[in-house]
């Protein structure tokens, strides 16, 4: 069959299709990636890398459809021209001097935020098929080495912006608290991401791992209402016991306990309602941050019955495991957990607000110690010990 010359012109992605502009013009031809052979030597062989725009080809037509290839030889690649790196200058940003600075060598480094490579920019340059293996790949050849790159440039910006975060702790009387962890952490692990099961939480604007301020108040709650309640036995005590968490939380979470209420005989209209109200706290709890910027990990996951759970099979041995990767804190990780109150101002009815808060921060290191933060508490991660 005779062979014509063209040029890739064309690509879609989502269809898998390339398409040539024949040598005087004409109708485009398409071909996919599997009709694409490279030439070695004497010999034509399948294509290594994908066929690029503005690559030189020669190609036959198919029978039976004169817009399709039905072989397709690349004879010449394009060339790429190599982009010019935008040099950033000192007093070319509008922002303070640490900051700029700091912003500036990153730039130019061509270091990108984690939190934004991983929510926003994720490159993928192969075939559109990104399963586990290749996640794998993408977490540790992009995600990972850039963390690392990112961690060389964190002690121009760091320690500046950790002084202003305690001294806004300090502006609100917090009570303040470091903690270290035993294990690894996975925080915020089933968030919406392109990589599914891979989430962790990050800071929106520098890009360190974060342990949400609702996620401490919300282990806070659990620890109150499940390892403190329990040991509450008098009608009195329990009642006293659900007006502060009440009061430190602004809403009681255990349904039991909320039917508990609502039996009790012994509480009238107006204090059943102030139990049962979803109010704002008290009690602040602010996002945990690193004492000091720790590493992250990849971790594993392994499905060993696949077929079993798709119902395909018996849970047999000769099943090929199916490898789930996801992002962690390494082990040692210190974090400083804080607690302050929304008024600063205490009377009778509230109580003693210093008193209150040195209250919460050490149930909270308790909870930190015995309930774990994040995911995985049961195989072990997210534990915390005093630093």
């Amino acid at each position: 069959m005779t062979r014509k010359k063209g040029q890739i012109v064309k690509h879609n992605p989502g269809a898998g299709q390339w398409y040539i502009q024949p040598e005087g013009g004409g109708e485009l031809v398409s071909f996919p990636k599997r009709k694409a052979y490279e030439r070695k030597g004497d010999q034509e062989v399948k294509v290594s890398k994908p066929p690029e725009v503005g690559d030189v080809v020669e190609f036959e037509v198919s029978e039976t459809d004169a817009t399709r290839a039905s072989r397709v030889v690349i004879i010449r690649r394009a060339r790429r021209r190599r982009p010019t790196q935008q040099v950033y200058r000192t007093g070319s940003l509008p922002l303070p001097g640490e900051v700029s600075g700091t912003l500036l060598q990153s730039l130019n480094a061509k270091i990108v935020n984690p939190s934004l490579l991983l929510d926003k920019l994720i490159v993928w340059e192969r075939e559109w098929d990104f399963a586990e293996k290749e996640k794998n790949d993408f977490l540790q050849r992009s995600l990972l080495k850039n963390y690392s790159s990112y961690l060389r440039y964190s002690d121009s910006f760091y320690p500046q912006w950790l002084v202003r975060w305690k001294a806004l702790l300090a502006e609100a009387e917090a009570h303040q608290l470091v903690m270290r962890t035993d294990w690894r952490l996975a925080v915020d692990l089933g968030r919406q991401s392109v990589l599914e099961n891979c989430g962790i939480a990050l800071h929106r604007v520098y890009g360190f791992p974060v342990i949400p301020g609702q996620a401490v108040k919300g282990l806070a709650h659990a620890y109150y209402e499940s390892v403190l309640w329990p040991g509450k036995r008098e009608v009195d005590d329990q009642l006293g016991f659900l007006k502060q968490v009440q009061q430190i939380f602004g809403s009681i979470a255990s349904l039991s306990i909320v039917e508990f209420v609502k039996s009790q005989q012994r509480c009238d209209k107006a204090t059943r309602q102030a139990l049962l109200a979803r109010t704002a706290g008290d009690v602040i709890f602010f996002d945990a941050i690193p004492s000091k910027l720790p590493q992250l990990e990849i971790d594993i996951v392994n499905c060993h019955y696949p077929q079993w759970y798709r119902n395909e099979a018996p849970p047999t041995d000769d099943q090929d495991p199916v490898p789930v990767y996801f992002l962690t804190v390494a082990p040692g990780a210190e974090f400083l957990f804080a607690v302050a109150p929304r008024s600063r101002r205490g009377n009778g009815s509230r109580g003693d607000v210093p008193s209150l808060m040195r209250d919460v921060a050490e149930n909270l290191r308790a909870a930190l110690q015995t309930l774990g933060a994040g995911a995985k508490t049961s195989a072990g991660y997210g534990y915390f010990l005093p630093a």
